[in-house]
């Protein structure tokens, strides 16, 4: 497929053929998706290399957190529980999938990584990806808690990296139906709001592999 380009060392893919079952999802075409997931590291290898400022500041987290586990300690927490704050933690690979027509009614399933341990490098390449090809109203990114998790922490670590993030990021200042992420989570709520189901847990109940 032309249109997905290869970039640098970051260039991972593998093919599969896979059957046309589902090309409309409320309206949305399918080829016009590309979903997204995620993987990230500490910074640093231990709570004992911040530098004093941040070490502080991440004291400061942790009392927050010990209400859920309360044996663990500031240094255990920042090994266990960091993982979700952008501040502490850096992306170490993004990666992404979309859907492609080939003859006929089968479509083409193909998947691509970015990753390294540059992290503007790699938010670079992701980003050209985004500018030159999921740059129209019509396109979406779509993952599981992508709207809570996946797509602030690429725009926070864009911040950090000081990177301008493309427009189909934000939702800020946009109308509901104008927000251009899909996210699984949300959907499997079916708009209770009492429950988290994991990816894991969700492709479970439905017979699907884990990516987990």
């Amino acid at each position: 497929i032309s249109w997905f380009p290869v970039l640098d060392i970051y260039y991972v893919e593998r093919y599969s053929i896979l059957p046309s079952l589902y090309i409309d999802m409320s309206g949305i075409d399918l080829h016009h998706v590309l979903f997204v997931d995620l993987e990230c590291v500490p910074q640093h290898p231990s709570f004992y290399d911040l530098d004093d400022g941040l070490r502080a500041l991440r004291e400061k987290k942790a009392e927050k957190l010990t209400h859920i586990d309360e044996q663990l300690s500031p240094s255990e927490l920042y090994e266990n529980r960091s993982g979700i704050y952008a501040e502490f933690w850096k992306i170490i690979c993004i990666s992404v999938w979309c859907f492609a027509k080939q003859d006929g009614d089968i479509l083409q399933f193909r998947t691509k990584s970015f990753f390294g341990d540059d992290e503007r490098e790699l938010l670079l390449a992701f980003f050209e990806l985004l500018d030159a090809h999921y740059n129209k109203p019509h396109h979406y990114l779509c993952g599981h808690n992508i709207r809570e998790f996946d797509i602030p922490y690429i725009c926070r670590r864009a911040l950090v990296n000081e990177l301008d993030c493309p427009s189909i990021l934000f939702d800020h200042g946009k109308k509901p139906w104008e927000v251009q992420h899909l996210d699984t989570m949300e959907m499997r709520k079916f708009g209770d709001k009492k429950t988290y189901t994991s990816l894991d847990l969700l492709t479970r109940v439905m017979w699907l592999p884990s990516p987990k």
